[in-house]
């Protein structure tokens, strides 16, 4: 079975001295999510790291603790260098292939390659309640509960 794995991390050195990302794979949620991940910073960033996110045909829903918003984003087709610095705190959901279609009925390939704000796509789900949630357990099974 495809599995997209965002490798950059691994070799990446100073990116795993200073952030932790993981990868959750969520037995309730294997229908339609392929991982939930999630990546934080080990302490406050001096400065700016890159995180090279790889294009992988999945949309992922990405949840940003630091500045509550949340959106989609897939890449298809170049390398996306991401930037962070001082406090991260993502997670994430990476959709399967074609899932973004099924659950928003909207073609993928019009929110390929840029982010677009979770309110511009759903209108029913509400997420707002994650970001009262400090523990990874927690708003893992939140959005189990969804």
């Amino acid at each position: 079975m495809y599995y997209p794995k965002q490798i950059p991390y691994l070799l990446d050195k100073e990116f795993k001295e200073n952030v932790e990302y993981e990868e959750h794979k969520i037995k309730e949620l294997e229908n339609f999510c392929m991982c939930i991940w999630t990546m934080k910073s080990k302490k406050i960033l001096e400065k700016t790291i890159s995180n090279n996110i790889l294009p992988d045909a999945c949309i992922d829903i990405v949840i940003d603790f630091v500045h509550n918003t949340i959106c989609f984003a897939g890449f298809s087709k170049e390398t996306e260098d991401f930037h962070l610095n001082k406090k991260i705190d993502y997670m994430g959901v990476r959709l399967k292939p074609s899932i973004f279609y099924l659950l928003f009925n909207i073609q993928a390939d019009k929110m390929m390659d840029k982010e677009i704000p979770f309110n511009d796509v759903e209108k029913e789900i509400s997420l707002l309640e994650i970001f009262n949630l400090e523990d990874t357990n927690e708003r893992i099974e939140y959005l189990k509960g969804i």
